[in-house]
């Protein structure tokens, strides 16, 4: 059932029912009712995009705790046969680990968790969608060589500053930000001042105060979360049912135009 529908079609029919000169004290009611029962009104009516309840986001408080996993695929072939893309996230610093299968099947799922992340727990999220489409996306127009651009997608994401954290996952994974090709090829302070000895001291220090960023990515992911949330709100169109109640499937049956 499509609860405003009734609302809205009872009151086009109170109206053209007034304008024709008839009017009874139950007039809007009677006709919400008849609507409710009218199966080709609530079968071909609108859908309701409306989201029925708050959002309810969960924060992960540490990294590499919690991931999500998705399967994209299939490419076009290649070398190897290889055509579906294991893609997993984690959910607090926004590392991403991906590998190119033949075929998805238990053993070659074992294989790269085992690798990768013993304790993923395979559970994908809203989260990774966005990030998901778009590495498809690309990956899609390399055509049978797109394993080999693989490697330079997930480099560029990982060095890419996240919205979520304002950081980047390199920085809190490693405690650093990674040295870009920019730097390699140009002259740089972070090249020119520390030898390989001094960097390495460097790098100590980093990981001392890596939880120190971790802590501010925390806060910055929580405010996130609020706005997101609040804005979320406001879209919102409560809707409930009770046991016995009638409604129509999104898809299948309901929606076919059996005519």
């Amino acid at each position: 059932m499509i609860p405003w529908l009734s609302w809205w079609k009872s009151r086009t029919l109170a109206t053209k029912v007034i304008r024709a000169g008839y009017y009874w004290p139950t007039l809007v009611a009677d006709y919400a009712k008849f609507v409710q029962q009218c199966k080709p009104c609530q079968q071909h009516g609108p859908l309701t995009h409306q989201p029925p309840e708050e959002l309810h986001s969960i924060i992960t408080p540490w990294p590499f705790s919690t991931w999500g996993m998705d399967i994209l695929g299939p490419f076009p072939p290649a070398k190897g046969q290889v055509k579906f893309l294991i893609v997993a996230i984690d959910h607090f610093t926004k590392w991403i680990e991906a590998e190119a299968v033949a075929t998805i099947t238990a053993n070659n799922m074992q294989k790269f968790f085992w690798k990768n992340h013993p304790q993923s727990n395979g559970q994908a999220e809203a989260a990774n969608k966005v990030v998901l489409k778009e590495l498809k996306r690309r990956l899609g127009q390399a055509k049978g060589t797109w394993p080999d651009f693989l490697p330079e997608i997930l480099w560029a994401y990982r060095c890419t500053p996240q919205t979520s954290t304002r950081e980047t996952p390199f920085r809190l994974t490693y405690g650093t930000d990674a040295m870009i090709l920019v730097e390699v090829g140009e002259p740089s302070l972070r090249r020119t001042q520390f030898g390989e000895e001094a960097n390495g001291q460097a790098l100590n220090i980093e990981l001392d105060l890596v939880d120190e960023a971790r802590d501010q990515a925390l806060i910055n992911m929580e405010a996130c979360r609020t706005r997101i949330s609040r804005k979320y709100r406001t879209k919102v169109k409560p809707r409930g049912f009770q046991p016995g109640d009638l409604v129509w499937r999104v898809t299948g049956e309901a929606r076919k135009d059996k005519t």
